[in-house]
């Protein structure tokens, strides 16, 4: 079994991801998506092996959503490319959606922010950023599972 997540320290325009970066929301957006892609081909090589992944992808597709809404052109081009990774890469054989409050979120975060101070990246996020990333990211995951896509829950309040 391959377990594929995200690996935050990884990431090199964390900063530009959240709401003050999002000026340069294309060029930020494709290169996660690109990376993103990336990552998931070279840890799910072996096509034998079962292929769990966190919802990374349908993550970076609820970005693009938020980050470029008000760019029609550039919002397409994302999706396309997110939608190509998927025909590219397959599906996941199981998809973990961890479902939690953007309340219990945002605590958390701060609460890590406090113990890990080089995530100072999260600072500018809000409750209600993250309301709005928690709808796009549920819209998205329930339209992968009502696609046939496995999909396991789990409650993380």
């Amino acid at each position: 079994m391959v377990a594929i997540a995200e690996n935050l320290a990884d990431v090199p325009y964390k900063d530009r991801q959240f709401p003050e970066g999002a000026g340069k929301g294309f060029y930020v957006q494709m290169a996660f998506i690109l990376s993103r892609g990336a990552a998931i081909e070279e840890q799910a090589c072996d096509p034998a092996e079962i292929y769990v992944c966190d919802s990374s992808l349908l993550v970076e597709h609820a970005y693009a959503r938020m980050h470029l809404k008000s760019d029609v052109e550039a919002l397409d081009l994302a999706v396309r490319q997110i939608e190509y990774l998927r025909r590219k890469l397959g599906p996941p054989d199981l998809l973990v959606y961890l479902d939690c409050s953007p309340q219990t979120q945002f605590d958390r975060i701060q609460k890590r922010m406090q113990q890990e101070p080089d995530r100072a990246f999260e600072k500018r996020l809000t409750v209600e950023y993250l309301h709005e990333m928690s709808f796009y990211t549920g819209m998205l995951v329930d339209d992968y599972e009502q696609r046939g896509g496995a999909v396991l829950r789990l409650n993380s309040e």
